[in-house]
């Protein structure tokens, strides 16, 4: 697990409001965080990528991790479902359910959740017209991105 308030320190390190990445690696829990920032300043972050890799596979199979990510992970402006579980691959894929709707276009988080500890969050933007999407940048406060992290490695 990376707790909150250690992830809040390495972000208080980082000055500059450039694209940068945070790589950090707990060294009691070897649980790791890989953070894609776009921009930073005092109050919050924008991001591309959330990656967090547990210190040990989790015990849980797939289906159980995903459901407890559903239940643990409440910092996203929107709910999170299980999408898809593949049992046989180790994946779940986790989105935002309602997703935000903004025009003819509907906003969203998706998580890839891995068997071996590893969850990736991303946010993205479908069209119901196109049926197309593109990966945006979001942004989260510094406060909720330690916590998401801290749910996500537990």
């Amino acid at each position: 697990m990376i707790p909150a308030d250690t992830l809040q320190e390495k972000l208080a390190s980082l000055t500059s409001e450039n694209r940068q990445t945070l790589v950090y690696t707990h060294p009691e829990t070897h649980s790791a965080v890989k953070v894609e920032i776009n921009q930073i300043d005092t109050l919050a972050c924008q991001l591309w990528d959330v990656e967090v890799v547990t210190g040990v596979p989790p015990k849980e199979t797939i289906t159980e991790r995903a459901e407890q990510l559903t239940k643990r992970v409440s910092g996203l402006m929107e709910p999170l479902t299980a999408l898809e579980i593949d049992t046989v691959r180790g994946i779940a894929q986790l989105r935002s359910n309602p997703p935000a709707l903004k025009n003819q276009a509907r906003h969203y988080y998706e998580l890839m959740v891995e068997k071996s500890g590893r969850t990736t969050v991303r946010r993205y933007e479908g069209s119901y017209v196109s049926m197309e999407r593109k990966r945006l940048a979001f942004t989260l406060t510094r406060e909720a991105l330690a916590k998401l992290v801290s749910d996500l490695s537990s």
